[in-house]
């Protein structure tokens, strides 16, 4: 199975948040395991901002901003004022990767697997008012 397209806006110096589910098709939600990682990118293919699940293992430069909702199916991702403003409006790339559980034919937990789960374009639009 191919990762979802979903194109992402941003507008620069916003708090962005934005919630992704995971479902299957009757519309059930897929359970989601950590860690989950989001690379977004510029053309040439630097690293213009990246995330992580809190369970990741912690890297200089990758912000914990994904969160993996404990219901199942759903990350949060957040990408704080502060940070938004100092991307450069433009268009970027950008994917996520996830784990999930894996199941016999018991219904007996095997592992874990990882699976790119949605990738697109991030549009970053020019922030016109200051800060107050």
């Amino acid at each position: 199975m191919t990762a979802a397209r979903v194109d992402l806006s941003v507008d620069q110096g916003e708090d962005y948040y934005a919630q992704v589910f995971w479902l299957d098709m009757t519309d059930l939600s897929i359970e989601i395991r950590g860690p989950a990682y989001m690379d977004i990118k510029d053309s040439a293919g630097q690293y213009v901002y990246r995330l992580s699940s809190p369970d990741a293992p912690v890297v200089v430069g990758i912000e914990q901003n994904l969160i993996i909702s404990e219901t199942g199916g759903c990350i949060e991702i957040t990408i704080p004022n502060a940070d938004t403003s100092v991307i450069a409006p433009g268009n970027y790339i950008y994917d996520m990767f996830v784990s999930y559980p894996v199941f016999d034919n018991t219904g007996a937990e095997t592992g874990t697997r990882r699976k790119r789960l949605m990738a697109g374009s991030v549009q970053v639009a020019t922030q016109i008012t200051g800060a107050t």
